[in-house]
């Protein structure tokens, strides 16, 4: 069997205090042979530094190369630029600031080799670890376990894999084209992709230890009105992409679907941070209306359903 081309990507951003724990646990993977880009999105700090002496001091087995963009990209301008970098059959990812254990790249390109083409998303469930490497729980598995999920079922869903552990092949970018959507999350992209192609494969053991209390599970991201904030920019953009690629494979009625979901939780998400902010008093009035004209939509295409019914009937 011909080896496939796997490129492990290390993603970092302003990471600087946890970096290197993270480019040595690139290094560290047994699986070979293996390419390995540390990628730096122009931190602000000693991030590209740190990755730059790691590469410098490595004598091991693996090919390691250095990516720094000139200027801020974001994350899916970022994924999109590596993937096309990378050209890899199978693309490991790993953020700067958690740990893959030794095994992970072996253990998915195992999963990849048996899928046989049949899957196109590999992930796997994590280890948590505190600011100071301090294991808090040692098995969290992900929402999306199921190997075939419905993309119907989870068309509006924002919790899928968790992004940490994600692997991904060539087809999720050469099918749909870049991500296109820039405040979308890739995973919730990804996943989604894989669904309409057919398949995923979940590892039921952690492969990554997931580092809580920093980026998006820092204390900063807890305040509940740029929470909010931050699922109006996010959960809309994620449907809209969603419907994008749904369009491309000839989806029509799920893209359509999607369409008016990403249009109604754009408006939910809009009343609800105002009613989060001084003197909104007539929020919770506006949002009783938009359910009350949400369910009239919904009792009439019920009755249009119901004659439609009665007509067939009628006729056999």
């Amino acid at each position: 069997m011909t080896s496939p081309r796997v490129v492990f990507v290390l993603l970092a951003y302003n990471q600087a205090p946890w970096v290197r724990q993270a480019c040595e646990a690139a290094l560290n993977q047994d699986y070979q042979p293996l390419d390995i880009i540390f990628s730096d999105d122009a931190s602000s700090d000693e991030t590209f530094a740190i990755m730059r002496a790691v590469a410098a001091d490595y004598r091991g087995p693996h090919r390691v190369w250095l990516n720094r963009n000139p200027q801020n990209l974001g994350l899916i301008r970022h994924v999109n630029t590596l993937h096309a970098l990378a050209d890899a059959d199978l693309l490991v990812a790993a953020a700067g600031d958690d740990i893959s254990l030794p095994n992970r790249t072996t253990t998915l390109v195992r999963a990849f080799q048996d899928a046989a083409g049949a899957a196109h998303s590999f992930h796997s469930a994590v280890q948590t670890i505190d600011q100071a490497g301090r294991i808090t729980c040692p098995l969290l598995r992900p929402h999306l376990t199921d190997d075939h999920p419905d993309p119907a079922q989870w068309q509006g869903r924002m919790a899928t894999l968790i992004g940490a552990t994600h692997a991904w092949t060539r087809p999720l970018f050469e099918r749909f084209g870049p991500i296109t959507e820039p405040e979308a999350y890739e995973d919730l992209v990804l996943a989604y992709r894989a669904m309409l192609l057919g398949g995923l494969r979940y590892i039921d053991t952690p492969l990554v230890q997931y580092r809580e209390g920093v980026g998006m599970s820092s204390p900063a991201h807890r305040d509940p009105v740029q929470a909010l904030q931050r699922r109006l920019r996010l959960e809309p953009a994620v449907l809209r992409q969603r419907q994008q690629d749904c369009l491309t494979l000839g989806r029509k009625s799920l893209a359509r679907t999607l369409g008016r979901e990403a249009a109604g939780r754009q408006l939910m998400l809009g009343l609800e941070l105002g009613s989060e902010r001084p003197g909104a008093r007539l929020i919770p009035a506006l949002r009783k209306g938009l359910w009350r004209y949400w369910l009239r939509g919904c009792r009439k295409r019920l009755k249009h359903w119901m004659r439609a019914r009665k007509r067939v009937s009628g006729g056999a």
